[in-house]
């Protein structure tokens, strides 16, 4: 067993150093499962080398055995491997891995509006703010009283912007700065946010001394 070091996680650094290894079909590749994907194996199998990915909370380990470098995770799967003790999980095609991204894409959206949907509503309990009609929330008459709220000091109608902004999915770019003080001390602040159909748009406040 031989280490050749580190390589980048690169495509053509990966085929440089398989074709010193040898030809395509005399080659036995695996790796672990992570962050990197399925990109690395569709590559392998597209060259002709035999790949498979394995899970990496199956592996066997030693008892006491904690120290992990990658040198040492390289050396002990390929060992693992050579005897057949290695769990292989199952490789999507590139087609059904870009569906699951998609769905899994869907159900990030849905628990960031939904965790939006909890800042904004507890940021409006906090100021005991709720419509005079005792319309229920998230509907279109609560919107309507929603947009016409104004709070006592620009800071926080600043602020309930910027939450209603993010709950409807528009997310600020840069965050709130000074960008004019006039000389009766009134401060003008802006913040700038890209709308649904990315164009950069800005959000303005004057803050007066007696605010503060």
């Amino acid at each position: 067993m031989r280490s050749l070091g580190t390589i980048p996680n690169r495509g053509d650094a990966v085929e440089r150093l398989l074709k010193k290894l040898g030809k395509p079909g005399e080659l036995r590749v695996c790796y672990e499962a992570g962050p990197t994907g399925y990109a690395l194996y569709w590559q392998l199998t597209s060259m002709g080398i035999a790949c498979e990915v394995i899970a990496p909370l199956l592996a066997p380990t030693k008892p006491g055995d904690r120290v992990k470098t990658d040198p040492r995770d390289a050396e002990r799967s390929a060992r693992s491997y050579q005897s057949g003790d290695l769990t292989v999980v199952w490789v999507p095609d590139a087609k059904h891995e870009a569906l699951r991204d998609l769905v899994r894409a869907r159900g990030g959206a849905k628990e960031d509006s939904k965790r939006a949907k909890h800042r904004l509503g507890k940021y409006l309990l906090r100021y005991a703010q709720r419509p005079a009609s005792g319309s229920r929330a998230w509907t279109a008459p609560w919107w309507q009283w929603l947009r016409k709220l104004e709070l006592p000091h620009p800071e926080q109608n600043t602020t309930l912007l910027e939450l209603i902004l993010e709950q409807r999915g528009i997310v600020f770019t840069s965050a709130p700065h000074l960008i004019h003080r006039h000389a009766d001390g009134v401060e003008e602040w802006m913040a700038f946010f890209d709308d649904l159909e990315g164009r950069t748009l800005a959000v303005m406040c004057q803050v007066s001394p007696d605010d503060g």
